[in-house]
């Protein structure tokens, strides 16, 4: 992970209730599509983030070193 957003849900309304939910996005490098996968499935599995990887994209900037460029976004749950 080279880069990570997190911002407050703009469209939430001062006296809402529940839980704040935080959008965020991550940006880096990945060996392969596996690794990033898997990078993905854990975020998954942990029930304070959400719509893990709705939005991903890899592209292969032809580096030497043969890794990919991604980013990927989710929603977090914070605690009240």
């Amino acid at each position: 992970m080279t880069n990570l957003t997190l911002k407050d849900d703009d469209n939430r309304k001062p006296d809402a209730k529940g839980p704040l939910v935080r959008r965020g996005t991550i940006s880096g490098h990945s060996v392969d599509i596996t690794t990033m996968n898997r990078f993905r499935e854990h975020l998954s599995a942990n029930k304070k983030f959400t719509e893990v990887g709705k939005s991903l994209t890899m592209n292969d900037p032809g580096s030497k070193t043969g890794e990919k460029d991604f980013t990927m976004t989710f929603n977090f749950i914070a605690a009240e």
